[in-house]
């Protein structure tokens, strides 16, 4: 039986490590998986029990910048020779990494004759949006790569012509039981965003766009799911604009789409995405929404004139406009979520795990 090596720095609640889980727990019975951790912790998402799981253990000092950067190097360097003789003595014929730490280690190991056999990396975000050194990286490294996975066309054209023909557009998969089923009849009326509380999300600008509403709306409230490390400063931020009473943060949530299948508008604010999650299993749901239309296009994808709105990136007043647009016009409600039910299918399991198969190289 063929065996897949997986590489993750964690398994918390992210939309990287989601994905992670939902292909070992699709492959798991054609090959042997496992999947390494940087850290030691419970996986979020639930795996199959045949799906082992080896955590390395990597602690990190942030007492200082000193003691974080050395942590970081010398913590990296045990890594990669942890790594190194897990796959000397497992022998995996597929090795994929996922993010940008593993990514690099894993095309470090790759270079140095640790990986020896088939390697994927996955680019989990817009190259574009990263500093200049992790740029110069993934365009000079990555073509290292047996294989790369991207989620949207818009990252696969980052790489040059050469590195291109190893490319896989690989969109994110819905699990259909992480989706409800869709809500028929009246809409709660709350707006919901949901996501990482980090700047990248951006959750700042749709708490400002929805003070200017209150007035007009004055029977709706803004619901945001997730935690990060801008809680504190967004909690500041809803005091300043006195919406204690209107805005709430709460918290993060297992399927989360049960918790705002009924709600009136789903909305994503970020500045960057690879391939947005929360927006897809919104829309799957039967969610109206708005998004911005960030660098790897899939918001355009996704969105069309009968579903929701795309407006750019960092645009308050035209988030606000386009809140408004959907609050005055409840009758569209329906339409648009029969419209983004239909993403239910394009991006099922099953069809999205075909591409992975076939990466992976376990698609016979």
């Amino acid at each position: 039986m063929k065996k897949c090596l997986f590489l993750i720095p964690s398994l918390t609640n992210g939309g990287a490590e989601r994905v992670m889980s939902t292909i070992a727990n699709n492959i798991c019975a054609d090959c042997l998986v496992r999947i390494v951790t940087f850290k030691d912790n419970e996986p979020f998402y639930k795996l199959d029990e045949r799906v082992e799981v080896v955590g390395l253990g990597q602690k990190v000092n942030r007492k200082n910048n000193l003691t974080l950067l050395c942590s970081g190097v010398f913590g990296g360097i045990k890594l990669i020779f942890d790594i190194r003789k897990m796959i000397k003595n497992w022998k995996p014929d597929a090795t994929m990494s996922f993010l940008g730490p593993a990514n690099k280690i894993a095309l470090l190991l790759k270079l140095s004759g640790g990986v020896k056999n088939k390697l994927i990396v996955s680019e989990r975000c817009d190259p574009i949006a990263r500093g200049f050194l992790d740029r110069w990286f993934e365009y000079h490294f990555y073509k290292m790569a047996d294989s790369i996975a991207c989620q949207s066309k818009a990252a696969a054209d980052f790489f040059d012509k050469d590195t291109q023909k190893k490319i896989a557009v690989i969109p994110n998969p819905i699990a259909a039981d992480a989706i409800p089923e869709r809500h028929v009849g009246e809409r709660r009326k709350i707006i919901v965003g949901v996501g990482r509380l980090d700047g990248q999300k951006n959750f700042s600008m749709l708490i400002r766009a929805f003070a200017k509403l209150t007035e007009q709306f004055n029977d709706y409230t803004l619901e945001i799911y997730g935690g990060g490390n801008k809680e504190a400063e967004l909690r500041e931020l809803i005091k300043n604009k006195e919406l204690e009473n209107r805005a709430f943060l709460m918290g993060v949530k297992s399927n989360v789409m049960h918790y705002i299948a009924d709600c009136a508008l789903y909305v994503m604010s970020s500045d960057y995405e690879g391939f947005p999650n929360a927006l897809a299993e919104a829309m799957a749901t039967g969610l109206p929404v708005i998004s911005t239309d960030f660098s790897t296009g899939v918001a355009r994808e996704l969105i069309g004139e009968k579903n929701g709105i795309v407006i750019p990136v960092g645009d308050e007043d035209a988030l606000v406009l386009a809140m408004q647009t959907i609050l005055e016009n409840e009758q569209n409600w329906e339409s648009m979520s029969i419209e983004n039910r239909k993403l239910l299918d394009e991006l099922s399991e099953e069809r999205v795990m075909k591409k992975w198969k076939a990466v992976l190289g376990i698609d016979k």
